[in-house]
């Protein structure tokens, strides 16, 4: 919904409301990954690992090939290289077995191309001339080998350098610029089970194997590596916490060190074993094996296609897991003594939210801050933002000193205070990282209390988010305190001093002096602060103002209860505001009947216009417009899958 500026002190008020057709509290769909089986290459013995190769990939798989070696221990065929092309619609075709140069009789595994196509690196189990090489306790275990292209064949195969009989060494992946290899190991010093290493690659040499560590190494296994273009390492494990048998992992390297693991998640990841993954440079289009539900037998080759981008898609996503909140603690404690403080008063508030651009910000008689807010002082959509006084964060630390709470990756100011005790403010930022802090609070003695308020003379509201500074002018000691969100700031001063207080604000700057001699008794100093807002440029006419927690159930026109904070914070401002008319906007998609949707959108600005109604605003200040489908406020027009 939306309002539209009619008039307000020589302006006018429109409010749209942004009311969908269908039901939008359950958010917006982040991930859009089809994927399917691929049918045609998939039959009931082992399809895994594919690799891109030309105009379609090759992949692995246990099914008859032209040796007919069987392997007694796995009961089926040993696993050779098969190709599929895709045809004309991108679906993989019927495979054939890959006759140029490295399939054998014995297993044959995951394979990896440079760049060039030119070099290819394979596993295979570990035979010499025919003959097994065995471990010291009788295993025939993996190893990598490279071959060259000679014409349409791969030929002068040799071990890398790095393999061992004594362990597998298996699934190599190289990076685009050829600098790397990465493979699977269960060499002695890793953490357990089969780990993700890589070499160094220059020339024919090879570096020492690098083990990629504990953010994605685990007791357990991580195999089938890949690395993508874009520096994401892709990978598979049974020992983090996921969905079920192996799981799809990814990471990155960050100025040297690599990045915990994440889950690939769902649709990739199942109850089952997903592994096998490779990407295309675009991020869209893929493969992978799994032997979830579904499948012809055993494992099988699925393809998917992610039509935003996979990379977007792990941004998206990325996101929501960093802007879920996390535990935070605050300890307070007596620094003369070093004994914890209880029922220390602690409030916190968000310094960027704080210092985003007002309109204009009014706070209502329950204590909630309304601001109004635009991207720029010329912008005419404008948005509305109401924070409750009931979600302040704020508490008492209980018999050890500790105050708990959570918290949403952020700026932070928190403000310390106990009887006795001088006040204190600390700043945390998001890239801290911090879980918990100590705050020591130092004993009053003789100062003198100071408490100040910064407003906006012209309109004598609050400016939150200001940033005051109190230096003693003998020593030169300054302390920065921030305003909080009815721009107030609580300190004290020594006694017998004087101090220069500046108070700063989207570049603008006042100062004031302050003195504490030759006073008699304990009486705070109160003190007010004017500071113009540059932005503060004030609602105007034809401004349009976005009411963003109104949604309505689907072909439903009542007001709900989660949308009820906007419509109050609405009748405030209207209440402050006499001069001010406005116009109720409310707006559909395209999806029914373009008169259905018309008249829906016009119920449910009459019942917006009603609500204020009965909360003390004249009919005569209000109009209720509903526009249907006319003036989409989304992308879902006739036509447009929604």
């Amino acid at each position: 919904m939306t309002i539209r500026i009619i008039t307000s002190t020589a302006l006018t008020l429109a409010l749209v409301l942004n009311a969908f057709a269908q039901d939008q509290s359950v958010g917006t769909k982040v991930f859009d990954v089809v994927v399917q089986n691929e049918t045609r290459v998939n039959s009931p013995d082992m399809e895994f690992s594919p690799t891109f190769f030309e105009d379609g990939i090759l992949f692995i798989s246990s099914r008859e090939n032209a040796f007919k070696f069987i392997d007694r221990r796995l009961k089926s065929s040993t696993m050779s290289v098969f190709l599929a092309k895709r045809d004309t619609s991108g679906g993989l075709q019927k495979p054939v077995f890959f006759k140029q140069g490295i399939n054998t009789k014995y297993h044959e595994g995951p394979l990896c191309f440079d760049v060039s196509g030119s070099e290819m690196y394979f596993t295979r189990s570990n035979y010499f001339r025919g003959k097994a090489v065995k471990s010291s306790d009788g295993w025939i275990n993996l190893v990598i080998l490279k071959a060259t292209k000679t014409g349409d064949s791969w030929e002068n195969e040799q071990e890398l350098p790095f393999n061992g009989k004594d362990f597998n060494t298996c699934h190599p992946s190289i990076s685009p610029d050829g600098d790397r290899i990465y493979f699977a190991s269960d060499r002695p010093g890793g953490f357990g089970g089969l780990d993700i290493y890589y070499v160094e690659k220059q020339g024919d040499d090879f570096g020492d194997p690098v083990n990629l560590g504990s953010g994605i190494n685990t007791d357990k296994d991580e195999i089938f590596p890949f690395i993508h273009s874009d520096g994401t390492l892709f990978f598979s494990s049974d020992g983090w916490e996921g969905s079920g048998g192996l799981d799809l992992y990814y990471t990155k390297q960050v100025d040297g060190a690599w990045l915990q693991a994440r889950n690939l998640a769902t649709p990739f990841n199942s109850e089952k074993d997903d592994f096998g993954f490779i990407l295309d440079l675009e991020t869209k289009n893929g493969y992978f094996s799994s032997n979830r539900g579904g499948t012809k037998g055993q494992d099988d080759i699925f393809s998917f296609h992610c039509g935003q981008g996979l990379n977007k898609l792990l941004e998206d996503r990325e996101k929501l897991i960093a802007e879920k909140p996390k535990n935070f603690r605050v300890f307070v404690a007596d620094n003369a003594t070093g004994n914890e403080l209880s029922n220390a008063m602690v409030s916190m508030w968000d310094l960027e939210d704080m210092n985003l651009k007002d309109v204009l910000t009014i706070t209502d008689e329950k204590g909630n801050l309304i601001r109004i807010m635009a991207p720029d002082p010329e912008s005419t959509e404008l948005v509305l933002k109401v924070d409750m006084a009931d979600s302040e964060i704020k508490g008492t630390t209980d018999q050890e000193g500790m105050f708990e709470t959570e918290l949403k990756p952020a700026s932070y100011v928190i403000a310390v205070k106990a009887e006795g005790f001088f006040p204190k403010q600390v700043v945390i930022e998001p890239e801290s990282k911090l879980d918990e802090i100590l705050v020591l609070l130092d004993p009053l003695g003789s100062a003198v209390g100071f408490n100040g308020k910064v407003v906006d003379p012209r309109t004598n509201r609050p400016i939150a988010g200001a940033k005051v500074s109190v230096k003693d002018d003998a020593s030169g000691e300054t302390t920065v305190l921030y305003t909080d969100r009815n721009g107030n700031f609580e300190h004290y001063l020594a006694r017998d001093r004087d101090f220069t207080v500046t108070i700063e604000k989207d570049g603008q700057t006042t100062t004031r002096n302050v003195s504490t001699r030759n006073r008699q008794d304990n009486t705070p100093i109160s003190m007010a602060f004017d500071i113009t807002d540059p932005f503060g440029r004030g609602i105007r006419t034809g401004d349009v103002i976005g009411l963003p927690n109104i949604y309505y159930n689907f072909n439903d026109a009542s007001i709900r209860p989660d949308a009820r904070k906007d419509l109050d914070a609405l009748a405030t401002l209207l209440k402050e505001l006499p001069a001010m008319r406005i116009e109720l906007a409310s707006h559909t998609d395209s999806r029914g009947s373009e008169t259905y949707n018309q008249k829906l959108s016009q119920r449910r600005a009459d019942n917006a216009m009603k609500y204020l109604l009965e909360h003390g605003v004249p009919t005569d200040r209000m109009r209720a417009a509903g526009y249907g489908e006319s003036q989409l406020k989304n992308q879902c027009k006739d036509g447009v899958r929604c």
